[in-house]
Formats: structure tokens, C-alpha cells, sequence
């Protein structure tokens, strides 16, 4: 329920009232308005205070000379400061850091240009209608802009100068004199042309898209994809096809899912066309804001909700899940949750993590029972500084920032003056980073600590800010690139491994890859982008049959006649994989598989011919108890801060067969008396006596040492394992992918390199006040590698080889400048040659 009651012309007060089961919620704020009749400025929101809590959670100063809002102040905190230029447009605006964004060159209520506070620009060119006709970055790359008589953008035109001439986007709006696909005469349609990609949409007299055709006009037939969407009088979706080959009208659209509505615009019904018949979900809406959904499978959820508005369902307080599991969400007055419950239903098992929030409601402190207290601190823009995890702080009506703070568990964060992350300080010193950025804001370097090692992850874009290169390389190792080469439309089209190995994918125009180098070949698409075939480069044939959900019905790999692989797939009417049918030939068949889950989704029984039988038990709070399996009866038994602590047969009172420990964080210890440790970042840096580990700039390990020899490792930007050098195999390994999934292993033989370090030199320069000397291994991606006054650089002794450097002499204005003379010699790790005489050889 809302209720506003007008008070004066100058104050209102608002009340929310709203409950849910046993809880009751109530708000009460008092709006002052800042109104100025001099100006004929009315009704301009002041402040608006909280009458529960005292709290002003909302305030804006206005400028008494304009009216204009001048400071924007959120529960006492300086959000940004607005400055003018005479004619009232906005001339800068000021972060709580004090860090300012200037605008100038206003034209039609567009700003020309942007300076950022690191000094940065971006610039625009607007036309006399007010249409943005160029864009240019901050690395100065411009993008240019045209548009048809009504104003709707015609061209998207790339930057020049680039390594690829890059097709323009055109846009074509036309109004079409016969019927088409069912659509009656006089409909619009929307033709987005990049090269041969086409995206073809049909309006309806509303302007909603009916059909969205795309295709590749060179092989239209093999690569059109349509969908069909169908709405109410109201504007709702009730229909939405899955993507098909083809349409022959709209009106025979065939499957898909449809959603059915009642009187007030809710959502009641969803039906999914499928292989098992119409898959039906219920949405009921219930007394006391309450929300029952009932799964295709027939499994129901009551969702409690509060709010502001009784008109919307934003802010769950109570979950009642399936299995008697129940998750409340007790809320503050402002609506963030104080705490998350997940229990049983008759009280058996419970677990909560509670949430405390400082003066100006940011979280600042988490208490869970597997970590302990995590307190978090920011500062004057609200960028999180310091976090601590591994407290034993579980007061939740105090952040404890200062106990975090002399605790010695303190992650410290800074930023630069566009507020991104610019170092990263672990207690220990292990994890540590430095973050910098292109000026147009991509990353351009992130160097990480390992163990008083560097790793530096450099990248290097084109002007369309696509990445074509980047490069992991630790100060005392072999640097890695990875580089990226695309066609005209800007899709992917090859991949440089650190081997050289080349693999081209020879895209279609939408994208799709048509082979990956000699390892797959002759990709086919379903409309719905899933791969239906290809072929191995060692003539293995892959195939996928999808159902009429277009899940996997079928996936073989065969070789002639014989199947190596053919799995038969179904599912549930929620999408579980229930059955697994083998119909491989010979030895390659390993049997059937049958699965079951409970109404939670868990998997609870597996059968298959190879290990017999399992089942699978668990607790309201989603903790695997008991596995049975080939005679074997485990329980999974846990300690009052829900750790796994002990695998034991004959009940959690019986014998252990598997021991763990934790540490302060919730990392793992020791298991059977194997020791781990983490470090503050919670990544496994050794496994004692047994392996030590390094890690890049994501977190993703890079390199693993044992007596048994060294494993390298790169991922690529996102998260792919492309390359292995593993002097424990004695062989480098390029990891090639088709589409997301693993297709091939190319291996060669270990390239073992002498140790040797790189000498670099130049002529001082009378101005600098300090130097700048990048490296790069593939001519595209430069990594700073030092950082100083001195005017030569020396290497950390690593595998030898061939390295370009330059070097950039800086000014106390912070202004760089190439140095011309620079020398670079190459010299084995034993060579006891002095440095000037290395540098005089260059």
C-alpha cells in the first residue's frame, strides 16, 4: 500500500507499508522541493529524508543564480559536483575523488568534446539537426555517421588507416508495396547490410518486428536463420519462434514458446513447444504478495516479495523451494538485505550470512559461516580500497574497519583519476598488479607478483578496438603471443599461437567459422548457431542431430562405418539429460547411462554399465550428505561452519576415509595430511612437496614447477587454454577450439633455448626525468618492462629470444618522447662481459 499526503507546497510525505509472512515492512519519507518563482522553476527535489532511520537518502544543492543542480549527495555522501558555462550547458562535473570530466563545444544539447581527468579526449562533429556525424577516440580513431531523410542512421563508416579496410554498415528503411511472408502490403522493412551479412526485419503497422531474417547474401540458402515473434493488443510478446532455415509466413511460424497473460499485463502461462509435447509452466499470483511458480515438471515455488511499489515484484524476502527448502531474506528499510537463510523447513539444518552497510548504505562488512567476516572500506567515489576476508568479526551492527584494518589481512586497491583500477596490494605481496590503460580506456597492461616474480599481460588493439595481440611474459621467462587477424566485417579470422602455428577459420559473413585451419573443415550451422557438422582433420566425421527444443538429440563421430561416438540424448521437461544411449560400434561402446534428479534439479541416481549404480543424497542447504557407489557407502559430513570436513563410512560417527582442513579464508588446508597454501587472493600457490604455482593477470595459472619439470600455460583474454610448453612431456602444445569446444591437440617437440639476458642503452636525454623501455615479441603488442631515471635496462636471464625494444624519455609534465639512439644486445646468461662493453658491441 502507497499513501502520499501533500503537506504543504514545499514538503510530502510519502509512506510505504507492505509485509510478508511474519515480517512487516514500512518506509516514511518527508521530500523537500527547492522551488524558485523568481525563475518559474517549480518542484525540483531538495532532499528527501527518511523519517525511520534519520537518514537524508537523497540531497541536491542548486545553484541560487540558476537553480541549476549543483551537488548530488547520496545518504551524506558527495556523489558529483555540476559546474555551467554561461548559456547553461554543463562545463564539468567533479567525482567525490575531486576528479573532473570537462565538456565544451555544446551543439543541439551535445557535447563536441570530453576531456577525461587523466587528459584523455573524445570529440564528436554534430550537425546542424542534431545528428552525432563523427566520433573520435581517444586514441584518435574516428568512426563516421549518416542518416536517411528522417533521421535514422544510414552508415556506420569504420576508421581509416587501419590494417583491414573495414565494409561499411548500411541501413535501409522501405516501405514495401507487396505482401511479403504474410505480412500485408504497405509494412516497413529494415535492411542492415555489413559485406555480404544481412539482417532483414518486418515491421507490423505498430513498428514491431515481426520477422528478423539474417543470412550471408553469399550462401543465403546455407545461412539464412529466421525468427518470428507475434504480439497482443496490448504490445506483449505471445509468441517467439526458435530460430528456423526458413518462414513461409508468419503465420506458420511453427515452434517456439508462447506466453499467456491475464487482465493485468502478468504473466500466467508459458508453454515451450518440445520432443515430449507442450512443456506448461503456471505463474499464480496469491494474497500477501505472494508468487507461485510451477515448473514444467510440476514443481511448484513460493516467492514472497516487498517493495515500495505493490504495483511490482522487485525485492524477494522469502523463497519456499521444492525438497522443504526455504530461503528467507530479511530486508532494511532501504530495501538491501540484511541477511540470507537458507534452511529446512522443520528447522533440521540452517545456514545464514549476514550483511552490514556503512552510513552511506554501501556493504561493508559480510559475515559467512565458511570465511568468517569480509569488511570492505572505500573511498570518496565509492571505489572499494580495502578489503580484509578471514575475520573473526561477527557483530553485525558495526563494519569493524578499523580492526580490519590493523588485522594484517587488508587488500589494499587504488585508482586512477577515471576511477579504474590501478594497483592491486596483497598483505603478503603476492598477487600484486599495476593496471594501465589505452586512452581510449582499453587495458593496455596489468603486471602481476608472483613470488618476486613479474608477469606482465600486455595488449594491443586496432582502431576498431578489436584486439589483435597480447602477450604473457614473466621477467624471468619466455614471453607468449597471441595474435588476432580479422576480415573486412571485423569477424575473427585467424589466430597466431606463441608456436607460430596459424590457424585460419574462413568465416561466413555472419561470423561463423567455417574450419579451424587443417584440424576441422567444412562447418555447418543450425539456424540457432549450434555446430550440426564438421570434419576432423584426421577424417573423423562429427555430427549433431537437435530435438525439437534444439537441445543435442544425437552427437557421432564416425569414421566410415564405424561409430566411434554416438550418443543418443533426452531430457526432462525442465532440460536434464535423463538417459545417455550408446550406439557406438564395437569396443567403442561403453553402454547406456539412466539419470534421475530430485525436485531441486539435483542429480540423485546414475547408472551405467561401467560402475554400476550410484545415488546421491543432500541437505536443505544443497551439501552433497551420502554417494553410494560399487559397494561403497560415503558420507559427507561437515562442521557447524558448513566445510566439508571428513568422507567417513558407517555414518559421520564412523572411520574417515578423507580429512580436510581450512584455513582462515576457507581454503583448503591440508587433505589426509597433504598440506596446501593459498595465498590472500585465494589462489593455490604450493601443494608442499609437491608444486608451487603462478598466475596471470584473470587469476588463471601459468606455470607450474615440480621436480619432475616445468608446465607453461597461456590463456587467452577470455579464459581459453590456448598454449602448454611441459618440459615434463617434453613437448609444446597448441590447444585449437572450433566454436567453444576443444577439436585439437597440436604437439611438437620442447624448443629449449639457452638462458640469456637483453642489454638495452641509449644517450641520456637532458630533459627526461624518467624513462620508459617496452618490449615486444610480435611486433604488434609493446609491454613496459621498465620504469626509471637510469638510462640502460638489463633483463632477468630467460630463454633466448628475438626481442624488439623502445624507448620513451618522459618529462616532469608527464609528456613522452621516443628515444632515436637505442642499443640492444643480446648476450648467454654466463657471458661475464661488462655492460659497457655489451652496449659499445651494439
Amino acid at each position: 500500500m502507497r499513501r502520499v499526503n501533500a503537506l504543504s507546497a514545499m514538503m510530502l510525505l510519502g509512506t510505504v507499508v507492505g509485509s510478508a509472512g511474519a515480517q512487516s515492512y514500512s518506509k516514511t519519507n518527508v521530500i523537500t522541493y527547492h522551488d524558485d518563482l523568481s525563475k518559474w522553476v517549480l518542484g525540483q527535489v531538495r532532499t528527501s529524508v527518511n523519517q525511520d532511520t534519520g537518514r537524508t537518502e537523497s540531497q541536491v544543492d542548486y545553484d541560487p543564480a540558476t537553480a541549476k543542480p549543483q551537488r548530488i549527495h547520496a545518504f551524506g555522501q558527495l556523489q558529483q559536483t555540476i559546474h555551467y558555462n554561461s548559456d547553461g550547458t554543463v562545463r564539468a562535473v567533479v567525482d567525490g575523488r575531486g576528479n573532473t570530466v570537462s565538456l565544451s563545444g555544446w551543439k543541439r544539447g551535445i557535447p563536441g568534446n570530453i576531456q577525461y581527468a587523466d587528459g584523455s579526449t573524445q570529440s564528436a562533429g554534430v550537425d546542424d539537426n542534431g545528428w552525432i556525424r563523427w566520433i573520435t577516440d581517444g586514441r584518435g580513431n574516428t568512426t563516421r555517421y549518416d542518416y536517411d531523410a528522417m533521421g535514422r542512421m544510414s552508415l556506420v563508416d569504420y576508421p581509416d588507416g587501419d590494417t583491414v579496410d573495414w565494409a561499411s554498415t548500411t541501413t535501409q528503411f522501405a516501405q514495401v508495396g507487396g505482401a511479403e511472408y504474410g505480412i500485408p502490403a504497405g509494412h516497413w522493412r529494415q535492411t542492415v547490410s555489413t559485406g555480404n551479412a544481412r539482417k532483414v526485419t518486418y515491421y507490423d503497422a505498430l513498428w514491431r518486428p515481426l520477422l528478423v531474417r539474417e543470412y550471408d547474401a553469399g550462401n543465403e540458402a546455407g545461412t539464412q536463420r529466421a525468427s518470428v515473434t507475434a504480439y497482443d493488443t496490448e504490445g506483449r510478446v505471445t509468441f517467439q519462434s526458435y530460430p528456423v532455415a526458413g518462414v513461409g509466413t508468419v503465420q506458420d511460424a511453427g515452434t517456439g514458446v508462447r506466453t499467456t497473460y491475464d487482465a493485468l499485463g502478468r504473466v500466467v502461462q508459458v508453454s515451450q513447444d518440445s520432443e515430449i509435447g507442450a512443456l506448461v509452466s503456471t505463474t499464480e499470483y496469491l494474497p500477501g504478495r505472494r508468487v507461485r511458480t510451477t515448473n514444467a515438471r510440476g514443481i511448484p515455488t513460493v516467492v514472497t516479495y516487498t517493495g515500495a511499489d505493490a504495483a511490482k515484484l522487485d525485492w524477494p524476502v522469502r523463497i519456499e523451494l521444492a525438497e522443504g527448502a526455504v530461503l528467507d531474506i530479511p530486508r532494511d528499510v532501504f530495501g538491501k538485505p540484511t541477511s540470507i537463510t537458507r534452511r529446512a523447513s522443520n528447522g533440521s539444518v540452517t545456514s545464514t550470512r549476514r550483511y552490514v552497510y556503512d552510513a552511506a548504505q554501501r556493504l561493508c562488512k559480510t559475515i559467512e559461516p565458511e570465511t568468517g567476516a569480509t569488511v570492505f572500506d572505500y573511498d570518496a567515489a565509492s571505489n572499494p580500497v580495502g578489503s580484509a576476508q578471514g575475520l573473526d568479526l561477527s557483530d553485525a551492527g558495526n563494519c569493524n574497519q578499523d580492526i580490519a584494518a590493523a588485522s594484517g589481512r587488508r587488500v589494499v586497491r587504488s585508482y586512477d583519476a577515471r576511477n579504474r583500477l590501478a594497483s592491486l596490494q596483497f598483505p603478503d605481496g603476492n598477487g600484486n598488479q599495476r593496471w594501465s590503460y589505452w586512452p581510449d580506456g582499453l587495458v593496455k597492461q596489468v603486471t602481476t607478483l608472483n613470488a618476486g616474480v613479474e608477469t606482465h599481460n600486455s595488449y594491443a588493439y586496432n582502431r576498431r578496438g578489436l584486439l589483435i595481440g597480447e602477450v604473457q611474459s614473466p621477467t624471468d621467462g619466455e614471453a607468449l603471443a597471441m595474435g588476432y587477424a580479422y576480415d573486412a566485417l571485423g569477424n575473427l579470422f585467424a589466430h597466431r599461437y606463441p608456436s607460430g602455428n596459424v590457424v585460419a577459420y574462413a568465416p561466413n559473413a555472419l561470423g561463423q567459422a567455417g574450419q579451424a585451419g587443417s584440424y576441422a573443415a567444412g562447418v555447418v550451422y543450425y539456424p540457432n548457431g549450434a555446430i550440426r557438422q564438421f570434419t576432423y582433420g584426421n577424417g573423423i566425421v562429427h555430427s549433431m542431430v537437435q530435438n525439437a527444443r534444439q537441445l543435442p538429440d544425437e552427437s557421432q563421430d564416425t569414421l566410415g562405418a564405424t561409430r566411434i561416438l554416438s550418443d543418443g540424448y533426452d531430457y526432462d521437461a525442465v532440460g536434464n539429460v535423463m538417459a545417455i544411449t550408446d550406439g557406438a560400434t564395437g569396443r567403442n561402446q561403453r553402454g547406456n547411462r539412466n539419470l534421475g534428479y530430485d525436485a531441486l534439479d539435483r542429480l540423485v541416481s546414475a547408472s551405467s554399465p561401467m560402475f554400476g549404480s550410484a545415488s546421491y543424497s543432500y541437505d536443505a542447504l544443497d551439501n552433497l550428505t551420502r554417494v553410494t557407489i560399487l559397494g561403497r557407502d560415503h558420507h559427507y559430513c561437515y562442521d557447524n561452519a558448513w566445510r566439508l570436513t571428513n568422507v567417513k563410512v558407517n555414518g559421520c560417527g564412523g572411520s574417515t576415509v578423507v580429512g580436510l582442513a581450512y584455513d582462515a579464508q576457507g581454503n583448503l588446508r591440508a587433505k589426509n595430511g597433504q598440506p596446501f597454501t593459498f595465498d590472500f587472493g585465494n589462489r593455490l600457490r604450493a601443494a608442499a612437496g609437491s608444486e608451487s604455482y603462478r598466475y596471470d593477470a584473470d587469476g588463471r595459472r601459468t606455470q607450474t614447477d615440480s621436480s619432475f619439470g616445468r608446465i607453461t600455460s597461456m590463456y587467452d583474454h577470455a579464459g581459453v587454454l590456448r598454449y602448454q610448453a611441459s618440459e615434463r612431456e617434453d613437448k609444446r602444445t597448441d590447444y585449437i577450439t572450433l566454436g567453444g569446444s576443444l577439436v585439437a591437440k597440436a604437439a611438437v617437440p620442447m624448443r629449449r633455448s639457452p638462458a640469456a639476458k637483453d642489454f638495452v642503452g641509449w644517450s641520456p636525454v637532458a630533459s627526461a626525468v624518467r624513462y620508459v623501455v617496452e618490449e615486444s615479441v610480435d611486433g604488434v603488442t609493446w609491454t613496459t618492462v621498465y620504469e626509471g631515471n637510469a638510462a640502460n635496462w638489463t633483463s632477468a636471464a630467460r630463454p633466448a629470444t628475438s626481442y624488439a625494444y623502445r624507448v620513451l624519455a618522459c618529462g616532469a609534465t608527464g609528456s613522452c618522447t621516443p628515444v632515436s639512439d637505442v642499443s640492444h644486445v643480446q648476450r648467454p646468461q654466463g657471458d661475464i662481459v661488462p655492460l659497457l662493453y655489451q652496449l659499445l658491441l651494439g
